[in-house]
C-alpha cells in the first residue's frame, strides 16, 4: 500500500511539474511577445503591431523598457509610442479594441501618468489631441498597471 500511495504521489508530482511548465512557457511566450509589441511601437512598426493584435495579445500588456540610465521598468505600448513621437501608432492603437488609456504606469520615468498626461507633459499637443476624445469617451478604466 505504501508504494502504490508513493507511486501514486511520484505521479501527481510529475503531473504538476507538467502543468507548470506548460504556464512557465505561456509566460515566457507571453513576455517575448510583449518584448515585440514594445520594439514596435518604439520604431513604428505599425504591421508587426497589427499582427501582435490580430493574434490576441493583449492591447494594454505591459512591456518591459529601460530609462534613461538603463534601469528596467513596465509600460505599455501606447505609453511607449507617446515617449517617442510615434503619431501613427498612437492612432494605430487608440482604434484597436480594448485600448485603456487611462492606464498608469508604477514605475518608471511615466510613473503614475496616464497617457494623455505624458502626451502634455512632452507637449505633443497632435497626439493629446487624439487621446482627449478617448479619454472623454471613456476608454479607460483607470486602473494601475
Amino acid at each position: 500500500r505504501a508504494r502504490t500511495l508513493s507511486a501514486a504521489r511520484a505521479m501527481s508530482s510529475k503531473k504538476a511539474a507538467k502543468k507548470n511548465k506548460k504556464k512557465a512557457i505561456k509566460g515566457e511566450a507571453k513576455a517575448r511577445a510583449g518584448a515585440i509589441l514594445g520594439a514596435a511601437a518604439l520604431t513604428g512598426d505599425c504591421a508587426a503591431i497589427t499582427g501582435l493584435l490580430d493574434s490576441g495579445l493583449d492591447i494594454n500588456a505591459l512591456v518591459s523598457a529601460k530609462d534613461k540610465v538603463g534601469k528596467s521598468y513596465q509600460t505599455t505600448a501606447l505609453n511607449i509610442a507617446l515617449a517617442n513621437s510615434r503619431e501613427a501608432v498612437v492612432r494605430l492603437l487608440l482604434a484597436a479594441d480594448g485600448i485603456d488609456v487611462g492606464m498608469t504606469i508604477t514605475r518608471g520615468p511615466m510613473r503614475s501618468r496616464t497617457a494623455l498626461a505624458v502626451a502634455q507633459a512632452r507637449g505633443n499637443a497632435s497626439v493629446a489631441n487624439l487621446l482627449a476624445p478617448a479619454v472623454e469617451a471613456g476608454s479607460c478604466s483607470a486602473r494601475a498597471g
